[in-house]
């Protein structure tokens, strides 16, 4: 960290005991940005509850968002709670996950918040240069990917959307962005893998359209 840097980790009585709790289950990791005009973003840790509900147990307000400040955060924690969880949700960048991995090890399963693949879709889809119409038609396909549940269905549908992508020259250029970035693991992000990871999902989209 520089002498200029920011970092203030904030995790009270209530969330420690939130985070002993429940934090050997499901861990997401999410920054929102933008939320001041001071240029610190707020990351936040947030746990499942009993009822299933995304609880924020830890606030972590940086200027930084790799895994330096990250790091020292989630090492401030564990000085309170020692916790492995089976699942670590968060979004598609490492600085996040590497800085978790270094301090509480590695998780059972890695998953990509189903929210920030949607925005991530939808940026992109709202670059090409193609009719509103057809970017419409575009993201109705890869939510039906992600919300399908059938392992089956969903393997039918990924062939299709990527032979479709590939056939369309106006296209082509997402379809290498999607190829790339999501078909190849689509077990980090897809409902159709299982194991609870459509509630786990759903759960996560509620608690971040609240923030």
């Amino acid at each position: 960290m520089k002498k200029e840097d920011f970092l203030l980790v904030i995790m009270n009585s209530s969330q420690k005991v939130m985070m002993r709790s429940y934090g050997n289950d499901v861990i997401c990791l999410d920054f929102t940005h933008g939320i001041n005009s001071y240029g610190f973003d707020l990351a936040t840790v947030l746990v499942l509850d009993d009822k299933r509900d995304g609880f924020p147990a830890v606030f972590i307000i940086s200027n930084r968002q790799d895994s330096v400040p990250l790091t020292i955060a989630f090492e401030a924690v564990k000085e309170h709670v020692a916790i492995k969880p089976e699942v670590l949700m968060s979004d598609d960048t490492e600085s996040f996950y590497n800085a978790w991995k270094s301090i509480f090890g590695e998780s059972n399963k890695r998953l990509l918040c189903a929210w920030h693949v949607d925005r991530s879709w939808r940026r992109k889809i709202g670059k090409l240069n193609i009719p509103k119409e057809q970017q419409i038609e575009i993201y109705k396909v890869l939510r039906c990917l992600l919300s399908e549940t059938d392992e089956d269905a969903f393997e039918v549908m990924m062939s299709e959307a990527v032979r479709r992508f590939e056939e369309n020259d106006l296209l082509k250029e997402f379809g290498m962005y999607f190829k790339d970035n999501y078909s190849k693991r689509a077990k980090i992000w897809a409902y159709a893998i299982g194991n609870g990871v459509e509630l786990i999902q759903t759960c996560f989209w509620r608690a971040c359209t609240k923030q």
